[in-house]
């Protein structure tokens, strides 16, 4: 079977969104079919065709390099529509079997119409504010099927629509054997992630320094992966011994971050499920994280009770305080549900799709 994917933005970015397709696409290969992606070069350096060492052949049919993190929906809108246009041209000369269209995407899986192609719409965040119910109405009418990554994403879409069956439920994911729990834990919090404004790591931070000062303890904040406010949090805090940046980091690194940390802290204002609370679960690692209106993960961390959602900025450090001394609680939780969210299993989900 020949795969298409459309995402505006895709590797070498590291992005939940990214990181999921380049793992499902992985998968799709392995089990003997033909993958290709349609994105932006986003990056000067990078060539417009490109053959990645696993297989994957990435087209990338626009280039500019002030792209990403710019205009409307943090993307160039002049940019936007041009790869949005040349897009749906391409997947009309290259249509295989099933075109997968990721959220951001959205506009090409609008303009796209094929009555022989299985389109998929992979839909990850809900947002609230009045253009994206605009953009929401016309596009969740445009695949033949619409991936939610969390069931609560899936209550919000099904909403739009009359025939509820169109929904699927493939959560976020991960090679969960990949994960493990060590025994020699260490006094730290973990955050890990796209440090930006909206994921809020300064409340992460702000929060550990007030455990400190409530409890008379030394618990330090270990904050990995890059942004666009990274140096800005670096610079905020240079003389402060409880945060240490690490940057973008290797995999075997994070494995053991999260292995050895105490709980992972993610206080962000939105997100559908975050595959870092899926990677903290098959840690056995308890989680922190908030009640913003757009966090759906807060609904997964409440019903599998794997950690705390504090009810705002100010009760971050009682949520980080409540987990440290009921930790053995939380990772059993995360015990009993780190199989519904294997990678191999939810791209054989994938796959099904076009049969059904």
């Amino acid at each position: 079977m020949k795969i298409n994917l459309v995402i505006d933005i895709f590797y070498p970015q590291t992005g939940g969104q990214q990181f999921r397709f380049y793992e499902l696409l992985e998968c799709f290969l392995i089990d003997g079919h033909e993958v290709e992606v349609f994105t932006v070069a986003h990056e000067e350096s990078l060539p417009l065709r490109e053959e990645l060492s696993n297989g994957i052949i990435i087209n990338r049919i626009v280039k500019d390099s002030g792209y990403y993190k710019n205009g409307v929906f943090g993307r160039k809108l002049s940019t936007y529509l041009k790869f949005s246009f040349l897009a749906k041209k391409y997947l009309k000369n290259n249509e295989g079997d099933m075109i997968i269209f990721d959220q951001f995407s959205f506009l090409t899986a609008i303009l796209y119409n094929s009555k022989t192609v299985f389109t998929v719409l992979d839909f990850v965040e809900f947002r609230k504010s009045i253009i994206w119910k605009i953009i929401n109405k016309r596009l969740l009418r445009s695949t033949n099927k619409i991936v939610c990554i969390s069931k609560y994403l899936k209550e919000e879409v099904d909403q739009y629509l009359k025939d509820k069956s169109r929904t699927v439920l493939i959560p976020s994911l991960v090679q969960t054997e990949k994960y493990y729990f060590s025994k020699s834990e260490e006094e730290f919090g973990l955050f890990i992630g796209r440090v930006e404004s909206h994921k809020h790591p300064e409340l992460a931070v702000s929060s550990v320094i007030e455990y400190n000062r409530k409890n008379n303890t030394n618990l330090k904040l270990k904050i990995a992966g890059g942004g666009s406010i990274l140096k800005n949090l670096q610079s905020a805090y240079k003389d402060n011994s409880v945060v240490s940046f690490l940057g973008y980091i290797e995999d075997n690194e994070k494995y053991e971050l999260l292995s050895k940390a105490k709980f992972l802290i993610l206080p962000s204002e939105r997100e559908g499920l975050p595959k870092s609370f899926i990677e903290a679960v098959s840690s056995e690692l308890p989680i922190v994280t908030i009640n913003y209106t757009e966090n759906y993960g807060r609904y997964f961390v409440e019903e599998n009770k794997v950690g705390e959602v504090a009810s705002g900025p100010e009760d971050l450090s009682t949520a980080i305080e409540k987990i440290i001394n009921n930790r053995d609680f939380y990772k059993n939780n995360c015990k009993n549900i780190i199989k519904d969210y294997d990678l191999i299993n939810g791209a054989k989900q994938y796959l099904k799709l076009v049969k059904k």
